[in-house]
């Protein structure tokens, strides 16, 4: 039975095994082994997907005696109803922690209603001191009559290298991205930047007439920097500045955070600091996390998926303390959330998220995996 599982946790199962696997699941003991894995394994991509795993359970079990569904699993495979679909609806619900089929259908998982923070526009605000909210049912952001951005709502997408050069400036543009969205930027010279919740971004209209394309961020941010050996593209964060000619990062430098983190897929770029001058060289594949309270650079080499899937609508955490996770789904769905347990402050764990799932879901699957106990208090939510 444990290649079973192994299976199941990989996603190779097939319908007859999950058929088996489902079975066994009826007995308590069964259950709490199967759960120990499911904690070993901290990957809830194959429990967290767009299915609504409640209502499919419900159906197959309307083609059945409700009352003998538990335990009459084989006949139902005989009878050939369900399928892989339904198969592996039912064994997501028994791993979503709730391990009574029939309660679960009564009762599902705990659905407590969380209310969103007032939600912000993005906004960009210009030299001259004026602050523009973007609306994203418009094609084009204004300043006046003067058109500065060209916008693809459908990609959430602002544009400044399409944008004539009569309309452009070498005036600092601030864009701030609010807790709760995402948005992507391509600047005046063609480099794009994917910019993370709760992100600010500093950048000039223009990179002519300058030796350096220079930018500043607060925040987490993906670049892929357009090629220029002759005007190398600089990002300035909290303590730390990035130098590339022409690369693909990820740089995460929030202001709670004690780290200004650079990761880098590919190219090649300089961590410089104040204290290093000559800074620190990262190759692709490694990452540099710069302790601002200790003004030193470490290199480590990485996954960088881990870094960079938010990008794709993941939420990866593997090592992460509760109190980073919790930042992370703060910035991501633009709540409050207070940890009030002193003990699971620093505790390291391990999840994966898709972003389109519900805080409510995110929430359950930590109180099943990890016996973290939440309220809901109006809009805030408070970890016990």
């Amino acid at each position: 039975m444990d290649n079973l599982i192994v299976k199941y946790l990989s996603n190779s199962l097939t319908e007859e095994e999950a058929g088996i696997l489902l079975e066994w699941l009826q007995y308590d003991e069964n259950k709490e082994k199967f759960k120990k894995y499911v904690r070993l394994n901290h990957n809830i991509n194959l429990t967290l997907q767009d299915v609504d795993a409640e209502k499919a359970l419900i159906e197959i079990f309307s083609k059945i005696d409700k009352s003998q569904a538990p335990r009459k699993f084989k006949r139902f495979k005989k009878r050939r109803i369900y399928n892989s679909l339904y198969a592996a609806a039912a064994i997501i619900i028994l791993l979503i922690g709730v391990w009574s089929i029939s309660n679960l259908i009564q009762s599902g998982y705990n659905g407590e209603k969380i209310t969103p923070l007032a939600e912000m526009p993005i906004t960009i605000s210009l030299e001259n001191g004026e602050m523009i909210a973007i609306n994203t049912k418009d094609s084009l952001v204004k300043d006046g009559k003067r058109v500065i951005a060209s916008q693809n709502a459908y990609k959430r997408q602002l544009n400044f290298h399409q944008i004539s050069s009569t309309s452009l400036s070498s005036g600092v543009r601030y864009l701030k991205i609010p807790n709760g969205k995402k948005y992507t930027v391509i600047l005046e010279d063609s480099t794009v930047v994917y910019l993370n919740s709760g992100a600010t971004l500093r950048f000039p209209g223009s990179f002519k007439e300058q030796s350096k394309r220079e930018v500043n961020l607060t925040g987490e941010a993906f670049f892929k920097v357009a090629k220029d050996e002759e005007h190398p593209f600089v990002v300035n964060t909290l303590g730390v500045s990035v130098e590339v000619l022409g690369t693909s990062f990820n740089v995460s430098s929030y202001k709670n955070s004690e780290l200004s983190e650079v990761v880098l897929v590919e190219g090649k770029v300089n961590m410089i600091v104040n204290s290093d001058k000559a800074g620190t060289i990262l190759k692709p594949g490694y990452k540099g996390a710069y302790s601002k309270a200790n003004d030193i650079i470490e290199t480590a080499k990485v996954d960088t998926e881990l870094y960079t899937s938010w990008i794709y609508g993941k939420l990866i955490f593997r090592n992460k303390t509760l109190n980073e996770i919790l930042s992370t789904l703060e910035r991501n769905f633009n709540v409050e959330i207070e940890n009030k347990n002193v003990s699971l402050k620093s505790e390291k764990l391990n999840a994966t998220f898709n972003e389109k799932e519900s805080l409510q879901r995110i929430l359950y699957y930590l109180k099943e995996a990890y016996n973290i106990k939440y309220t809901v208090q109006g809009k805030k939510i408070i970890i016990n």
